[in-house]
This record gives C-alpha cells, sequence and structure tokens, in this order.
C-alpha cells in the first residue's frame, strides 16, 4: 500500500474526529437559566416541548427542544439585546425509534444519529421564528439580555 494513502486516510480520520468531536455552545453550561415555558405552539408539532431562556455573560441563549416519537430536536439561539447572532439546532434520532428500551429513567435515551445545522440568522424566516420565540418570554427577563 502506498504510504502517501495511508498517511492521507490517517489524516481524514484524525480531522473527521476532530470536526465530530468539536465542543458545541450549550446554553446550560454556560449561563443562567431565567424562564422556561412548556408546551409551545411549534410546527412541527411534538409530543412535547420547552424553551429556556439563559441569561449569559453577555446577551442571552434560548434553547428549544421538541420531544417527537422517534427523536428529539434541540434549537439554540444566541441574541444580545433583540439581535440574534447564532442559531443552530441538532436533530437527535433514538435508536430504534425509542423503542425496546428499559424504563429505567435514569438512563438517557440512545441516540442513533445527530444532524447538525446552522440557521442563516440573515434569513426572513429564520428571523421571523426567532421573534415568534422572543414572544414566549416576559418583557423583563428579556430586558437582561443586553
Amino acid at each position: 500500500m502506498n504510504i502517501k494513502l495511508i498517511l492521507l486516510t490517517a489524516a481524514s480520520c484524525i480531522a473527521f474526529a476532530a470536526c465530530h468531536h468539536a465542543p458545541t455552545h450549550n446554553a446550560k453550561e454556560n449561563g443562567q437559566l431565567v424562564q422556561k415555558i412548556e408546551n409551545l405552539q411549534a410546527v412541527p408539532a411534538s409530543d412535547s416541548n420547552d424553551a429556556k431562556l439563559y441569561q449569559l455573560d453577555k446577551g442571552c441563549a434560548i434553547e428549544f427542544t421538541g420531544f417527537y416519537e422517534t427523536g428529539k430536536a434541540t434549537e439554540t439561539w444566541s441574541f444580545q439585546g433583540k439581535q440574534l447572532l447564532s442559531a443552530k439546532s441538532v436533530i437527535s434520532t433514538y435508536v430504534d425509534h425509542g423503542l425496546n428500551q428499559t424504563n429505567n429513567f435514569d438512563q438517557p435515551i440512545k441516540i442513533a444519529s445527530q444532524q447538525h445545522k446552522n440557521f442563516d440568522i440573515h434569513d426572513a424566516d429564520t428571523q421571523k421564528n426567532f421573534q415568534s420565540l422572543l414572544g414566549y418570554f416576559k418583557d423583563d427577563e428579556l430586558q437582561k439580555c443586553q
């Protein structure tokens, strides 16, 4: 086997592993929970959902999680004032669609796959969704996001 091919394969594996395990912003770890809202009207409809407003050092983040029969979707919206800075989602699909897993609620449900997506914060639909999400939170709590 050609040494260049071996080195290229090894470099590709390392690069993929580094990207795959790169840390992501986690609002819970980096901020203080200010307000939590449950069962928002959301599209697509979910079995249940919640949105949590976290105050960060600069601005705030909203973590929206929708629970579905086959998995969950978590969106993180970071902003300062009412200016959206970043928005992303992680869609997690459960192993066996969450079926056939023991009813041990201390153990997390096993994840089969995850899809990561960054939203275009300049897109009109993204801005509309962000403004709609802000509407669920109390104005005095949003004032902490300056």
